[in-house]
């Protein structure tokens, strides 16, 4: 006798999540950018000659193609605990772009390698950075190290306090132009993270972009998997930029295409767009995201 026909969703209802997650459909051109870009971990690796070659070649390329912008050295201008400690935003001559995401996902190491400097402070341990830290590239061009949301090794009045800060500085600081939001490729979107797109979304916040990080650790079948996820995830989200980064801090691979990403949002583009025209009020509170997080089976 022939078995009823099961539905898609009974068939995937009968698969472990991991399952579900092997399953997704992974577009061929996303498969080839990051191929292009070099990012995933693989098992095997040609050390020979002609490919180091090849590889140095490439990278001497990709080395002429950074923005001037970018070929300065950072300088650390402000260390801000309290909003009276943010620099001056001088009348909206100066654009600023920041960086968010959850506590050690790899802010402070992605603001090092935009630059030659290694100015940012790095640590294995969750919640190191722990105000915001105000960089200056140019006098009309600064990167924002945000504090991490999430698991922080940091006594609960301090984590309460440096996240009422962020919030605060996202919702109300008018030189923010971009906010970029940061994911561990290993993990993909979690539910910490929605919850703080959420309340990107529902606030006079900026616009925001997704930036997988640490993309040298993880398969690259899996990357774009959960690629495919957050952009799903993206699609009815009014204030996310559709375009998701990938890169790793540590080889370089992608950060060229976050350096030309920023330098198009300094060249001479206006600090005080229409992006926050149609947002709430900054009276409006920006809720602090929650702790909690559920781990993916991905």
């Amino acid at each position: 006798l022939a078995l009823p026909m099961i539905s898609r969703l009974q068939a995937a209802a009968k698969l472990s999540k991991r399952q579900q997650f092997k399953q997704i459909d992974i577009p061929h051109d996303l498969t080839q950018k990051i191929r292009d870009l070099k990012l995933g971990r693989f098992q095997k690796r040609s050390r020979t000659q002609a490919v180091n070659k090849k590889k140095d070649a490439e990278a001497a390329e990709e080395s002429s193609e950074i923005p001037s912008l970018f070929r300065r050295r950072l300088r650390l201008i402000a260390t801000a605990k309290r909003a009276a400690d943010f620099p001056a935003s001088r009348s909206g001559r100066v654009m600023e772009a920041a960086f968010a995401g959850r506590s050690n996902v790899g802010k402070s190491s992605l603001i090092n390698a935009l630059t030659p400097s290694r100015i940012a402070k790095t640590e294995n341990k969750p919640g190191v950075t722990q105000s915001l830290n105000f960089y200056e590239l140019t006098a009309g061009v600064r990167l924002v190290d945000l504090p991490g949301y999430g698991f922080a090794f940091a006594k609960e009045e301090k984590i309460a306090s440096w996240k009422l800060l962020t919030e605060q500085y996202i919702r109300e600081r008018q030189n923010l132009k971009r906010l970029f939001v940061l994911l561990d490729s290993r993990h993909g979107l979690k539910l910490s993270d929605k919850q703080f797109l959420e309340q990107l979304d529902t606030s006079s916040a900026p616009r925001y972009q997704l930036v997988f990080t640490k993309c040298d650790l993880c398969d690259p079948k899996d990357l774009a998997r959960r690629v495919v996820l957050a952009k799903e995830d993206l699609a009815l989200r009014p204030k996310a930029v559709k375009d998701v980064l990938m890169l790793s801090a540590r080889t370089q691979s992608g950060v060229l295409l976050l350096q030309k990403a920023l330098a198009f949002l300094a060249r001479g583009q206006p600090v005080f767009t229409s992006e926050r025209a149609h947002s709430p009020s900054p009276s409006q509170s920006l809720p602090p995201p929650a702790v909690a997080a559920t781990t993916a089976a991905t």
